[in-house]
């Protein structure tokens, strides 16, 4: 409980303290252990003066093209060439063993024929 940890790793991946660590925590105060405030075992991003504090500056935005801050970079990025295929897209469906030597008889049979 000091180390903000359980076995399932949900409280240290998210920083709020799974339904294990709560319980943990109601049989501790039940058995007269300190436990202090339940709020100080979530993390500090998830408290109000922290989110408070992350959105009271301001974004200006920029309005247009024109006033975009010009790149020092010295080359320029080129898109890639798109090539387009010409003529009707491959078919993604894949013949049975059945159908291919049900085509290879029709062919034979043509040669035969002819």
């Amino acid at each position: 409980m000091e180390q903000n940890e359980c076995t399932c790793r949900k409280w240290e991946l998210t920083g709020i303290p799974f339904k294990h660590a709560i319980a943990t925590l109601n049989e501790m105060a039940d058995n007269a252990e300190k436990v202090g405030e339940l709020s100080t075992y979530v993390h500090t991003v998830y408290w109000i003066d922290k989110w408070k504090e992350m959105y009271s500056s301001k974004a200006e935005p920029i309005k247009g093209r024109a006033m975009w801050p010009k790149s020092d970079c010295p080359t320029t990025l080129v898109p890639q060439p798109h090539n387009k295929v010409i003529g009707r897209p491959k078919k993604k469906r894949r013949i049975t063993t059945e159908e291919r030597i049900e085509i290879q008889q029709r062919k034979s049979q043509a040669n035969n024929q002819s």
